[in-house]
């Protein structure tokens, strides 16, 4: 009957679960002989969820007193913030003008609503006077309320993940619609993204050939951005693991310019790691510290293993050049060392291949580490994930792929083949 009021924050409703699940519902729910709920709808929600008895106390009230008495219960028990008290006047404003158009009195209505007169006669002389676009009044929901920008990534992705408007703005303590203007703001950001991306958007360029084939036609100190995904150590026995590491590893690095950036994508097996990091601490005067990065995922997860964790993350090996630019990151959580992205499933999409990298992980390291005029380059281009996203970024990419089938799927994405 109190639609307007504001949904309990997340911490709030934890708390009051935590109170019913140890000590029951302590005070009973009020609701009108047809059953619907006067106060204590959060009561009423968790206990049913924990399969808890829920006290019931009826009362014979008219839908106007019973209004009253909801609003006034949780204005005086909730801790609502300024802004939350804000919308909810506005929704008491919205019902005052509706009963008086129903008839009744200014009494009637300051004793329903509890607004005072002066208020109610306020809104009679803003319709009087025509004043609002809506013919009503013009005391809008005052969406300022100032939300630090670093907490409006969080929102977003709450938003994304299926969380309501109002429960975040419950969490948050504030209106709706600032939770609303947020959200809108960002989507107008991405809109205009992608349309200025599409007009950018350059072509995805694969070459047949072998990783050394392909790096050694490259001049030295020449490759802006490597990033790459090379097979990994399950496909080798060790020695060999290592043959190959060694073969392309030392040969990439060579084609990085000073100011350079790579990243490499690898698994998170031990001794792949230590391969690795062995080979790329022999050539560390060529470049700066490195780092390791992880990509981590929860959507591919399959049976439990009862003899070790399942590993739902992979290493990314990130190195600068002497002379890098800085890292061109955006907010908080994008600079992050751990990045979270989906990994392709098929289950809800399109995978073209078994270990198929997240594109937008990919836009997300490139746009982080390139400039308008940098070539993004990838010795193992598998079905060209890497080069579509330099591609849908505007930037000029080339990259290599052993096995035609694999090229054959990668056209079919949108690269074209060269060489």
């Amino acid at each position: 009957m109190t639609d307007f009021l504001p949904s309990l924050a997340t911490y709030e409703r934890e708390r009051l679960k935590e109170s019913i699940m140890k000590h029951g519902v302590k005070h009973a729910i009020l609701v009108l002989k047809d059953g619907r709920i006067i106060d204590g709808l959060n009561r009423w929600e968790i206990a049913k969820e924990l399969d808890k008895e829920c006290p019931i106390a009826e009362v014979d009230l008219s839908d106007d007193d019973a209004f009253a008495l909801g609003v006034s219960l949780n204005l005086d028990r909730r801790q609502l913030s300024k802004a939350q008290i804000d919308a909810i006047r506005e929704g008491q404003k919205k019902v005052a003008l509706e009963l008086r158009r129903q008839g009744k009195t200014q009494e009637e209505i300051a004793k329903i609503t509890g607004l005072g007169r002066s208020t109610i006669s306020e809104l009679e002389n803003n319709i009087a006077n025509n004043v609002g676009s809506d013919n009503t009044c013009n005391d809008m929901p005052d969406v300022r309320v100032k939300i630090p920008k670093a907490e409006h990534e969080k929102i977003i992705e709450r938003y994304k993940k299926g969380e309501t408007q109002e429960q975040i703005a419950a969490d948050y303590k504030v209106q709706r619609q600032r939770i609303s203007q947020i959200i809108k703001k960002e989507e107008r950001t991405q809109r205009k993204t992608s349309e200025a991306i599409a007009n950018l958007k350059v072509e995805a360029k694969i070459q047949n050939s072998n990783a050394t084939d392909f790096l050694n036609t490259l001049v030295d100190k020449s490759v802006d951005l490597l990033l790459t995904d090379p097979p990994y150590s399950t496909e080798f026995e060790a020695e060999s693991f290592e043959i190959f590491v060694q073969n392309w590893l030392p040969l990439a690095l060579s084609k990085l310019k000073e100011t350079g950036q790579a990243y490499i994508f690898i698994g998170a097996y031990p001794w792949e790691l230590r391969t690795y990091l062995n080979i790329l601490y022999e050539h560390k005067q060529e470049y700066g510290e490195i780092q390791l990065l992880v990509w981590t995922y929860k959507n591919t997860i399959g049976p439990n293993p009862k003899n070790h964790y399942f590993q739902n993350w992979q290493t990314i090996i990130y190195i600068r050049g002497k002379k890098a630019l800085e890292l061109n990151i955006k907010s908080l959580l994008e600079g992050c060392a751990v990045q979270e992205f989906n990994a392709p499933d098929g289950r809800n999409g399109t995978r073209y291949h078994q270990w198929e990298k997240p594109l937008d992980l990919a836009k997300r390291l490139i746009l982080h580490s390139a400039t308008k005029t940098s070539v993004v380059v990838d010795p193992f281009a598998g079905t060209g994930t890497f080069l579509l996203a330099a591609s849908e970024l505007g930037l000029e990419n080339i990259g290599s792929e052993i096995d035609q089938k694999i090229i054959d799927i990668a056209i079919t994405r949108g690269c074209i083949q060269t060489g």
